[in-house]
């Protein structure tokens, strides 16, 4: 599959805001942690250094002249299993996470949203 300049763009956006989130995670990982009710930065940096690979893996998406469908679906799918995980998240554990964290899970999810289905419709509408 071609990688057209629009697909390209919305990679490197989706690696860009990755790489954002990543350092807000990784900078302060223990007040993270308590953001999201638990008691331990663990997970949150094993998180931070997931999306910083990620944001690595998008990159080199995006500096590619082609790609196997199977790898541009792989993004896009993954995308969309934050959001839907990240709103499941927000709402089940609404008691045991502050506003701060809820905020953060429920914004992302917008942007990562929309990065998603700008990714699909660069991929398969041009």
């Amino acid at each position: 599959m071609q990688i057209n300049s629009n697909l390209k763009t919305a990679f490197r956006f989706n690696a860009s805001f990755s790489t954002l989130c990543a350092i807000w995670l990784l900078s302060a990982s223990n007040w993270w942690a308590l953001q999201f009710g638990l008691s331990d930065g663990l997970l949150i940096q094993i998180g931070g250094v997931g999306l910083m690979v990620f944001a690595g893996y998008l990159v080199w998406l995006s500096s590619t002249k082609k790609q196997p469908k199977a790898s541009i679906n792989s993004v896009i799918y993954s995308d969309w299993a934050y959001v839907i995980a990240a709103l499941i998240a927000a709402i089940v554990a609404w008691g045991a996470i502050s506003d701060v964290g809820a905020s953060f899970l429920i914004t992302t999810s917008i942007i990562v949203a929309i990065a998603a289905e700008w990714q699909r419709r660069a991929a398969f509408n041009s």
